[in-house]
């Protein structure tokens, strides 16, 4: 009886369900967590950001040239062009089908079972609707300064970086070549 091979599926069921149950509630929890948090319309955002901020760019540098800038009419279908075929990759690239397995694996890794419970039922709170209704706001306004920032910082390191290639080439010439 103990060999038998119903016995042994038996038994390997008995050992696997309830992991596999437990799987499915975390999946559950993050199914909805992933609904009370709008993930699909925040990458959707992004992309919309994304494309903003790419015609700013292709303006900007247009608008920054004299070589350029007499011929800005004559460019606006070539940006364009450019601009579609950037943000096609871009979308297919953050496609919501695509992203939300991925997705759904880093939060079963990142999560437990009681933190997506807490995390929901926080959500479900006035002050959670709050959070999540005001925080692409806040993260605009994060990601702006964190940018404004670094462009402050970027002539600084440009510099460090001409100081390092001056420093390696002085001892690239300074040493014999090693055969």
């Amino acid at each position: 009886m103990l060999s038998s091979p119903f016995f042994r599926l038996a038994v390997c069921l008995a050992i696997a369900l309830p992991a596999l149950a437990g799987q499915t509630g975390k999946r559950a929890l993050i199914d909805e967590m992933l609904t009370l948090t709008n993930s699909q319309a925040i990458v959707e955002t992004v992309v919309n950001q994304q494309q903003a901020a790419l015609e700013q760019k292709l303006q900007q540098i247009v608008d920054s040239s004299d070589e350029l800038k007499p011929y800005a009419k004559d460019l606006k279908p070539i940006l364009a062009d450019f601009e579609t075929k950037t943000i096609d990759i871009i979308r297919k690239t953050l496609d919501w089908g695509t992203l939300r397995p991925q997705i759904v694996s880093i939060y079963e890794d990142v999560f437990t079972e009681e933190d997506l419970k807490g995390a929901i039922a926080f959500y479900r709170t006035p002050a959670g609707q709050a959070v999540l209704k005001k925080m692409p706001e806040l993260m605009t306004a994060t990601t702006k300064l964190v940018q404004d920032k670094l462009e402050i910082a970027m002539p600084q390191v440009n510099t460090l970086g001409v100081e390092l290639r001056d420093k390696l080439n002085k001892l690239a010439a300074e040493k014999p070549k090693a055969n």
